[in-house]
């Protein structure tokens, strides 16, 4: 049966950009390639398919049915399951099922593949494995997941809040990509603790982090944060790292140097005039946090998306 779609919003992968991040234990750099939601009715079927990169799927409302590889789950709000690129899966509502679905498509580690290869290959159509940017062995070894969030209020704001981005398509929305993978990788982990998602420090950390957001030009520290939230500073790192994916201050440069990616695509502004523009008003500073990150100058950088036509 065709899938029926209904109040579907489809964004594609030209109107998102990724950056490498490291976090804990993993290292990857989450590249969006399509974001879509929508409602489906009941009764419908989403025939088995092997994807060719791999999907995050939040339900914020009703459920469906999801069978991965033989293994069956009941997809109900504020579920999330991850599925990685070529294995066998199906979808499919009972009568009265009416979920909402939130699927984000995106690669692990950006690879030779052809940015405008397939999304799926439905069962008795070829699959070509060259069109695949594998998976890191580390995290692979977690997929495919599927985790019900009931008691992660936490982590369901942060999806929450991810898809609100995508949807508005927000300059910076692809950056909250890491934070939701990291989170989920780590409830995987046996690293994890209840501690790490208390909802009075989370709340804290989500302050910081929209703080940092909506102020990453302005001068700040730790004493920032600080006077923001009440908390020590130590306390205010080992929060924030176990949530976001990273301390605070690295956050924030990530912040910034996204932003001066951006200006550096879209404007003629120089190097210096976008350091200082961004909050990092020592110049050679900026150049060194920038060729760090990006592995290339600033102005090497304007002329790779010249010349490339992205960033």
């Amino acid at each position: 049966m065709a899938r029926k779609v209904t109040e579907e919003v489809f964004i594609p992968i030209s109107d998102f950009s990724s950056g490498r991040i490291k976090s804990g234990s993993f290292l990857f750099s989450p590249v969006i390639r399509y974001f879509w939601q929508g409602k489906w009715s009941g009764d419908l079927i989403e025939p088995r398919r092997r994807l060719f990169d791999c999907e995050l799927v939040y339900v914020s409302k009703g459920a469906y049915n999801l069978e991965i590889e033989g293994n069956r789950y009941r997809m109900r709000e504020n579920y999330v399951a991850i599925i990685p690129p070529g294995i066998f899966h199906e979808s499919r509502t009972l009568r009265h099922d009416h979920p909402l679905r939130h699927c984000i498509h995106f690669d692990w580690v950006p690879g030779p593949a052809t940015p405008h290869k397939p999304i799926q290959s439905f069962i008795g159509e070829s699959f070509d494995k060259n069109l695949v940017n594998p998976v890191p062995p580390e995290i692979a070894k977690h997929l495919p997941m599927v985790v019900n969030l009931k008691k992660y209020p936490e982590l369901v704001e942060l999806i929450q809040d991810f898809v609100r981005k995508l949807r508005s398509k927000g300059p910076l929305s692809s950056l909250k990509l890491w934070p939701v993978l990291n989170a989920l990788l780590m409830l995987d982990s046996p690293r994890i603790h209840k501690k790490d998602f208390q909802n009075k420090t989370s709340r804290q950390v989500f302050m910081v982090r929209d703080f940092i957001n909506e102020n990453y030009a302005k001068s700040q520290n730790y004493g920032t944060y600080v006077n923001l939230t009440k908390l020590s500073g130590s306390h205010i790192c080992q929060a924030f790292s176990s949530l976001i994916g990273k301390p605070p201050l690295a956050y924030l440069n990530d912040i910034r140097l996204h932003h001066a990616c951006r200006l550096l695509r879209e404007t003629s502004m120089s190097s210096k005039e976008i350091a200082v523009i961004v909050g990092i008003p020592d110049h050679n500073y900026f150049t060194r946090l920038f060729r760090k990150k990006f592995k290339r100058s600033p102005i090497r950088y304007r002329i790779f998306c010249h010349n490339h036509g992205s960033g």
